[in-house]
C-alpha cells in the first residue's frame, strides 16, 4: 500500500518534485532494509544521518531528503535526492500531512510520568481486535518518534495510537499540536525529570497539554492525582469531556479496593455503575490502574468489557518494564522481577511495593538498585526516599549501583545485607554466585546505568 506519492510530498513539503513516485514507508534508519522507502536523515550528537545515504539507497530506499547544506558540502549529484532546507523539519511536516489526511481515523494520544509505553502497547493489543489499529513502535513518544510514527500510519487506519513523552518544558506542548489527539488521556503526574522542571505542578502543566489543540475531544484524567484540578480546568477550556479513573469516589471509572482479593489475583474495577473483574498474574498496584486506563477508553468506544476484560487477563508487562520470570542460577529456582528499563522516583517506589506480595513468604527479597537520572537539586533525597520503601517492604538483601545510588547504600541500616557496586560485572558475578533459592528478585534503575544487561545474562543463563 502506497503511504505517500510525490505529489503529497510536494504539498507536504512545500517544494517542487519532479519525478512521480510513491513510497511504501517513511525511514530515519539506514541500516533497515526497508525496500520502497523513504529515507529521512536526521542529525544528532554525534552522527548524521546524510553519511549513510549510500546505505539507505543500498536497502531498499527509492529516494531519501537531503539537507541543502550537506549537498552544498559533499557536492553530491543523485537524482534520488529530494532537497530540504531541514530533514527533522520535513519529517514533522510530513507528519502533520498524514493526520491531516486522515479524517476517519482517530487519534488517541498517551502520555504522563509512567506506565505510558505499558498502556499504549496493552491498548493497541486490545483494540486491535475490534480495529484497524495502528500505535507507535516502542517509546517513539519524542519530536522524531511520533512524527515518524504518525507517518507510518496506514491510510485505512480507524485507530492510531500515540505515545508522548517528555523531559523538558514545551515538548507535549509541541507533540501535540502535530497529532492533535481525540482522546487524551494521561496515566499520572509524577517526578520523572522533574530536574529539568520547576516544580511537580509545572510537569502536571506540560502534561496537560495533551488536551489542547482538539476541541471537543474526549479527556482521561487520572482523578486521584493532586493535579487534577489544574488538568480538569486545561480539558476544560479546550472543550474537551472529562472522564476521571482513579480510587476516590469522584471517579465514574474505579478500582474497587473493597472488592479486591487479597492474594491479588483478582481485580474488581467498578465502570460507571458495573462491576467487572479481572483474573490476571501481573504484580504491581500500578498495573491495576494501567488496565483501568484502557477499560475507560474502551467504554468510550462503546466495546463490550466483557471481551476486554477477558483480552486483558492475557496480556503481561513489556520487556524490561514489570515482566516476571522464573529461572534457574546455578540449579537454584529463582523469581525474577525484570524493571530494569528505566527509574524515576514514583516507578522505583511503585516497583518497590510489588515486593509486598511476598511478605507473607519466607524466602528472600532482593532489590538491585540503580540510580536515578535527572532529578536537580532534590536528588539526594528522591535516593534517600528509596531506602524508605525498602524498609517498608521488608527487603532483605540490597545491591546498588552508580555513584548517585551509593547514598542509598550508606542511608540503608549496618545491620541490613547490602553491598555497593561500581562495575556491571561485578554486580553480575557477585549476584550469580550469591543468590539463594527461591529468592525473589527485583532489578530496577535508569537506562544509563545498563541493568538489562544482568537481565539478559540471567536469561541466557536459564
Amino acid at each position: 500500500m502506497s503511504l505517500f506519492t510525490a505529489k503529497e510530498i510536494e504539498l507536504a513539503l512545500k517544494i517542487q518534485i519532479s519525478q512521480k513516485f510513491s513510497v511504501n514507508n517513511i525511514s530515519i534508519d539506514s541500516r533497515k532494509k526497508i525496500r520502497g522507502s523513504l529515507y529521512i536523515p536526521i542529525i544528532g550528537k554525534n552522527f548524521d544521518g546524510h553519511d549513510f545515504i549510500d546505505d539507505a539507497f543500498v536497502n531498499g530506499a527509492k529516494f531519501c531528503l537531503c539537507n541543502k547544506s550537506y549537498l552544498k558540502k559533499k557536492k553530491i549529484n543523485d537524482e534520488k535526492l529530494i532537497v530540504v532546507n531541514n530533514t527533522l523539519q520535513s519529517l514533522q511536516k510530513l507528519a502533520i500531512y498524514s493526520r491531516r489526511r486522515a479524517v476517519s481515523t482517530l487519534i488517541i494520544g498517551i502520555t504522563g510520568s509512567n506506565g505510558k509505553t505499558t498502556v499504549k502497547n496493552w491498548s493497541y493489543e486490545v483494540l486491535k481486535h475490534f480495529y484497524l489499529t495502528h500505535a507507535s513502535y516502542g517509546n517513539y513518544n519524542n519530536h522524531i518518534g511520533l512524527p515518524l510514527s504518525l507517518c507510518n500510519m496506514p491510510k485505512n487506519t480507524e485507530i492510531c495510537i500515540l505515545e508522548l513523552g517528555t523531559s523538558r518544558p514545551g515538548e507535549i506542548d509541541f507533540l501535540s499540536k502535530i497529532c492533535k489527539p481525540h482522546i487524551s488521556i494521561i496515566t499520572n503526574i509524577g517526578n520523572a525529570h522533574i530536574g529539568n522542571f520547576r516544580s511537580k505542578q509545572q510537569i502536571a502543566l506540560e502534561k496537560g497539554s495533551i488536551y489542547k489543540y482538539l476541541k471537543n475531544g474526549d479527556a482521561i484524567i487520572p482523578g486521584d492525582s493532586q493535579f487534577c484540578t489544574d488538568l480538569k480546568r486545561i480539558a476544560h477550556q479546550n472543550k474537551r469531556k472529562i472522564h476521571l479513573f482513579g480510587k476516590k469516589k469522584k471517579c465514574l471509572y474505579r478500582i474497587n479496593e473493597k472488592k479486591n482479593t487479597k492474594n491479588n489475583n483478582v481485580i474488581s474495577f467498578e465502570i460507571i455503575d458495573r462491576i467487572l473483574k479481572l483474573k490476571w498474574k501481573v504484580l504491581g498496584e500500578h498495573y491495576q490502574y494501567n488496565a483501568l486506563i484502557i477499560l475507560t477508553l474502551s467504554n468510550l468506544l462503546n466495546i463490550n468489557l466483557d471481551r476486554v476484560t477477558k483480552l486483558l487477563a492475557k496480556l503481561l508487562p513489556t520487556k524490561g518494564r514489570g515482566s516476571a520470570h522464573e529461572i534457574r542460577i546455578n540449579g537454584k529456582k529463582i523469581f525474577l522481577l525484570d524493571e530494569s528499563y528505566n527509574a524515576n522516583p514514583d516507578s522505583m517506589e511503585n516497583a518497590i511495593n510489588s515486593l509486598k506480595l511476598f511478605s507473607k513468604s519466607k524466602k528472600r527479597k532482593v532489590c538491585i538498585i540503580g540510580e536515578m537520572l535527572e532529578l536537580g537539586k532534590n536528588s539526594k533525597a528522591y535516593h534517600i526516599k528509596v531506602c524508605k520503601s525498602l524498609i517498608k517492604a521488608k527487603v532483605d538483601v540490597v545491591y546498588t549501583i552508580g555513584p548517585r545510588a551509593k547514598i542509598i547504600y550508606k542511608e540503608l541500616s549496618e545491620n541490613m545485607q547490602k553491598r555497593h557496586f561500581n562495575d556491571i560485572d561485578d554486580l553480575y558475578n557477585f549476584l550469580v554466585v550469591n543468590c539463594a533459592d527461591q529468592d525473589r528478585i527485583l532489578i530496577k534503575g535508569s537506562n544509563s546505568v545498563n541493568l538489562s544487561l544482568i537481565t539478559k545474562k540471567l536469561m541466557k543463563e536459564f
